[in-house]
């Protein structure tokens, strides 16, 4: 994921953030979770793709943040037949209009 942090959104606009996993076999199961309380627009979808016979997983993640959301950390687990990883955590900064 190469998503910045803190990623700068506006309040009260939905925003969707993007993980993809790295590519393996099978395909990954994921699964995003927020710390700290923030609404989901549509929660998350998720998708699975085949590239020259390796499969990648990419998850999509939309919000719809208010000015109380500062600072909520939202990142994704995924895992297949190994262990489990998380993707690097993004910070959400509410920019208020």
């Amino acid at each position: 994921m190469l998503t910045p942090s803190p990623l700068k959104v506006l309040a009260d606009i939905n925003v969707s953030i993007q993980f993809q996993t790295s590519l393996g076999r099978p395909y990954s199961e994921m699964s995003c979770e927020t710390l700290g309380e923030i609404r989901f627009a549509d929660g998350q979808s998720e998708g699975n793709y085949t590239t020259d016979g390796m499969s990648t997983t990419l998850g999509t993640l939309t919000l719809s943040p208010t000015r109380d959301n500062n600072t909520v950390i939202v990142y994704c687990t995924a895992s297949n037949v190994g262990p489990q990883f998380n993707t690097s955590k993004v910070i959400i900064d509410v920019l208020c209009m």
